[in-house]
């Protein structure tokens, strides 16, 4: 059984929780709210957690103590912080961990600055052109996406279409 860990999954990200939890894939969300209405299924284990306070780390390392993570998604909105470079730093240590970053549409403008280990993987968030007008990636089509840069496990995955400079 996979063993998924999703770091502020309960928003956004709450379609790719119910995709590995019907892929009968042990699932937990670290996150600051409990959002169990957002699942089809209960079975969703919970890490209380703020990605800007102290002890997240030591929240992060306990779990990895304790489990064997296959999978894990990120969606922390501040790349520049302390925890987000101790958490990268921790998960380079975890060869066996496929680590998905998924990153804002301003990362179109610093893919070559990311350089982490082997099992990281760049899910990158563009747009979508519809009827001629370009628009922010619904929910729904944020965590098909991801879904599918977990299964192609490509370096650089883009959902959607990049922005125009």
């Amino acid at each position: 059984m996979d063993n998924v860990l999703i770091i502020g999954g309960s928003g956004m990200l709450s379609g790719v929780c119910n995709y590995f939890l019907k892929a009968e894939s042990r699932v937990t969300v670290l996150s600051r709210t409990n959002k169990k209405e957002a699942f089809e299924r209960g079975d969703v284990h919970w890490l209380k957690g703020d990605y800007d306070n102290e002890d997240f780390m030591d929240i992060v390392e306990d779990y990895f103590n304790s489990n064997d993570v296959s999978t894990i998604i990120i969606w922390m909105h501040n790349e520049h912080s302390d925890n987000f470079k101790r958490l990268m730093t921790f998960l380079m240590g975890e060869p066996k961990t496929d680590v998905f970053h998924v990153r804002g549409s301003s990362a179109f403008y610093s893919l070559d600055t990311v350089k982490y280990g082997d099992n990281y993987h760049q899910v990158i968030l563009g747009m979508n052109k519809s009827n001629g007008e370009i628009r922010w990636l619904k929910n729904s089509e944020i965590s098909l996406g991801v879904i599918v840069a977990t299964q192609e496990k490509k370096k650089v995955f883009t959902v959607g279409i990049a922005p125009e400079d």
